[in-house]
C-alpha cells in the first residue's frame, strides 16, 4: 500500500493571500520548524477564515515523472538531452504522461478534499484550472487557547497533494492592574503569574515603563505550567507612581500588559545613631547620604531636636554617597540624674 507524499511547500508561492485576522508567523520559531508548514495565529474567541491558492502543477509529481522517464531513456537519448539541456525539462514529464494508459474516468479537473482536524472546515471538492490552479477556502474555530495542527489531502485519479497547517490560538492582548506600596528607598517584589496552557514554551520579552519598577528583560514561560515574573517596586520619592509592564511573546506576537500603580510611603530610618556628650560640649558624627538617581540632587536636612545642627542642604551627584556631619550641643541645662534626648534627622 502506497503512503502519502511529503507535505508540499506553499511558502514560496507569491499568490498566497491570507484574510484578516490571519497572521503569517515566522517559520523558524513556531511549531514543527518545517518550512513546508503553513502557520496562522488567531484569537480563540474569533473564527479564522483563509484561502490557500493551490498551484496548477504539482512539483513532486513533475519530479517523479521526470525521474521515471529518465530511467526509460536509452543512453543515446540521455547524452543527447544532456547536450541540449533538456534532461530535466517539462517535456520529459509530458513524455512520461503520454506513455501512461488513459484513465477510465477523467477527474483531473477537480480535487477531493480531506482534512484530519475537526476544527477546520473545507469544501468537499474544488475545481482545478489547468493554468490558474485552484483556490481552497477554509474556516477554523478553536475550542480555546492552544496549538492546532492539521493535514489537508487533495486527491484525484492522477494527482495527490498533502499540505500541513498549524494554528496557534492565544488572546492578542490581556491587561490587568497591579498595586504596590513601599517606603521610600525600600523595595518590594511582586511575582506575576504567566499561565501557558499550550504545549510549547514561550520566549517572552519585557518592557517596563516607570522609574520605580525593575525586572528582567526576558523570561521563559514553560509549557503547560505557570511561570512567575519577578517585578520590583522601589520608590525614590513619596507619592503616586504609575507604570506599565508589557510582556510580548516573541514567537506569535501575543502581548500581556499590566498597569502598575505604586505608592511611595514615608521613608524609614536608614540607621540609628547614638551620641553621648556633656552639657555645653559638642559631639560630632558623620553619616553618609546616597543619591540613587542618575542626576545631581539637592537634599535638605530637617530635625525635631534643637540641639542637633548641620548643613541645611547638600548637593550630591547621581549614583554616589557623600558624608554629612551632624553636631550635638547641649546648652545650659541641669540634669540631676542621667538623662537622654532623642530626635529624628531627616535628609530629603
Amino acid at each position: 500500500m502506497g503512503l502519502y507524499p511529503e507535505p508540499l511547500n506553499l511558502s514560496k508561492n507569491k499568490d498566497i493571500r491570507l484574510k484578516s485576522p490571519v497572521d503569517r508567523l515566522r517559520q523558524d520559531i513556531l511549531g514543527s520548524g518545517s518550512s513546508n508548514v503553513i502557520r496562522y495565529r488567531c484569537d480563540p474567541e474569533n473564527e479564522l477564515e483563509g484561502t490557500l491558492e493551490i498551484p496548477a502543477e504539482n512539483p513532486q509529481k513533475m519530479e517523479a515523472l521526470i525521474e521515471t522517464a529518465q530511467h526509460r531513456m536509452s543512453e543515446t537519448e540521455i547524452r543527447r538531452r544532456k547536450l541540449t539541456g533538456t534532461l530535466a525539462s517539462a517535456s520529459v514529464a509530458c513524455l512520461e504522461q503520454v506513455n501512461k494508459e488513459p484513465n477510465k474516468t477523467d477527474d483531473t479537473g477537480y480535487f477531493k478534499v480531506h482534512c484530519n482536524s475537526k476544527h477546520f472546515v473545507f469544501p468537499d471538492r474544488i475545481t482545478c484550472h489547468p493554468a490558474n490552479g485552484a483556490k481552497l477556502p477554509f474556516t477554523f474555530q478553536a475550542d480555546g487557547q492552544g496549538f492546532y495542527p492539521a493535514k489537508v489531502v487533495l486527491v484525484n485519479s492522477a494527482d495527490i497533494r498533502v499540505y500541513e497547517l498549524e494554528v496557534t490560538c492565544t488572546p492578542s492582548t490581556t491587561q490587568a492592574e497591579i498595586l504596590f506600596s513601599a517606603p521610600t528607598m525600600q523595595s518590594v517584589v511582586q511575582e506575576i503569574p504567566i499561565i501557558n496552557e499550550t504545549q510549547h514554551d514561550w520566549n517572552l520579552s519585557a518592557v517596563i515603563q516607570g522609574d520605580a519598577y525593575l525586572g528582567p528583560p526576558t523570561m521563559l514561560g514553560k509549557s503547560s505550567s505557570t511561570s512567575l515574573y519577578p517585578l520590583m517596586f522601589k520608590p525614590l520619592y513619596q507619592g503616586e507612581i504609575e507604570g506599565e509592564l508589557t510582556l510580548t511573546n516573541v514567537a506569535n506576537g501575543t502581548v500581556h500588559k499590566f498597569k502598575l500603580s505604586g505608592t511611595g510611603l514615608k521613608p524609614l530610618p536608614q540607621e540609628t545613631v547614638t551620641l553621648r556628650c556633656h552639657a555645653r560640649q559638642k559631639s560630632s558624627h558623620t553619616v553618609y547620604v546616597h543619591n540613587p538617581s542618575e542626576r545631581r540632587k539637592t537634599f535638605q536636612a530637617y530635625t525635631d531636636l534643637d540641639c542637633i545642627v548641620g548643613l541645611h542642604e547638600i548637593s550630591i551627584e547621581g549614583g554616589i554617597s557623600v558624608p554629612y556631619e551632624i553636631t550635638a550641643y547641649l546648652s545650659n541645662r541641669v540634669f540631676t540624674r542621667e538623662s537622654s534626648a532623642s530626635s529624628r534627622l531627616k535628609v530629603l
